[in-house]
């Protein structure tokens, strides 16, 4: 799943039928045994019944609303937060490991000066702006934007979640974006994609 152009992973599946049968070698049996000078020879040859083979299913999604920009801000300056928050439902047969990484596809040079935080919230759910806000189940990241991209670019470098999810699980992530004061990023912007996947534990 990805954001801004949202793409959510698609269940897949597929069936493979493996039949194998034993391959009957009586005439070399039978030379090796007369060669030996037994007084008989026998051979016997059998089929093992067919083997199947399935592939998991491993499906994020959205429920309800889909969130196609987890952040969106405009003339911001420097102290005041832009946030967002997203709940990914996960359906499958395996437990999987969930990771967010990201990449800075445009922009003009905003990210050395952005402070960038991302949060699984202890409840499974994005909080009511009038509520109260829930806690936190795991910092997974708090550090410069410019630097999120260089370490947390592909799933192998991703940020993890707190724990592997099962079928029927639901995790919320915030995130937090906050201008520093340097007069360097005025007039700058940025322009990037935050991806969460989902691979087999």
């Amino acid at each position: 799943m990805t954001h801004r152009g949202r793409t959510l992973g698609d269940p897949w599946r597929a069936l493979l039928v493996v039949v194998a049968a034993a391959a009957v070698l009586g005439a070399a049996i039978v030379f090796v045994l007369n060669a030996a000078a037994t007084t008989s020879a026998r051979v016997a040859a059998t089929t093992s019944s067919e083997g199947l083979l399935t592939t998991a299913t491993i499906n994020l999604s959205q429920p309800g609303s889909a969130v196609d920009l987890l952040l969106d801000g405009d003339g911001l300056y420097p102290g005041v937060p832009v946030d967002g928050c997203v709940v990914i439902e996960y359906a499958g047969t395996i437990p999987v490991t969930v990771r967010l990484h990201g990449t800075s596809s445009a922009g003009s040079g905003l990210d050395p000066y952005v402070d960038f935080r991302l949060t699984e919230l202890d409840a499974n759910s994005c909080p009511d702006a009038a509520a109260e806000q829930p806690g936190t189940r795991a910092e997974l990241y708090a550090g410069r934007l410019d630097v999120f991209w260089s370490q947390h670019g592909s799933f192998a470098s991703g940020v993890e979640v707190d724990r592997p999810l099962v079928s029927g699980d639901r995790i919320a992530v915030s995130a937090e974006a906050i201008v520093t004061d340097d007069n360097r990023a005025q007039g700058q912007s940025t322009d990037f994609t935050l991806t969460i996947e989902a691979r087999p534990a």
